[in-house]
């Protein structure tokens, strides 16, 4: 039996699970046609609501033209979403994220082959220019 003063929380909602759909319901937006998304993990279930159409357009547009200059620079853009979203909630724990925790099951996100031939470690990745900019 928990204590008096011990509050139980439930499922914490990871941001990172959220991407693919906040994408979507931005593109069905600047479309003309919203659609909302519901996203469902483990023990949890959450509704992503898309934006006015004029909002969604010019953060697709934005969007867009960072992934277009992420991709046809000298250097790919250093986008490690999971680190990413450490880094804007915690930057503490954007290390952690990036190359793993000590005696963890889950492998840091720097272990993806993608990643670890550009930026094999945190620190290389927080070097780049465009790391926090």
């Amino acid at each position: 039996m928990a204590d008096a003063g011990t509050k139980k929380t439930g499922p914490v909602p990871r941001a990172e699970k959220f991407l693919a759909a906040w994408v979507r319901c931005l593109a069905s937006a600047a479309c003309g046609t919203p659609v909302a998304g519901i996203v469902i993990g483990e023990g949890a279930m959450a509704c992503v609501s898309p934006p006015p159409s004029a909002e969604a357009e010019a953060t697709l547009t934005a969007l867009m033209q960072a992934c277009r200059d992420g991709l046809g620079g000298d250097f790919p853009l250093p986008t490690a979403v999971k680190t990413g979203m450490a880094w804007l909630t915690n930057p503490d724990s954007a290390h952690a994220a990036y190359e793993g925790q000590f005696r963890s099951p889950v492998p840091g996100e720097g272990q993806e082959a993608s990643l670890a031939r550009l930026f094999p470690d945190f620190a290389s990745l927080a070097a780049h220019p465009d790391f926090d900019g």
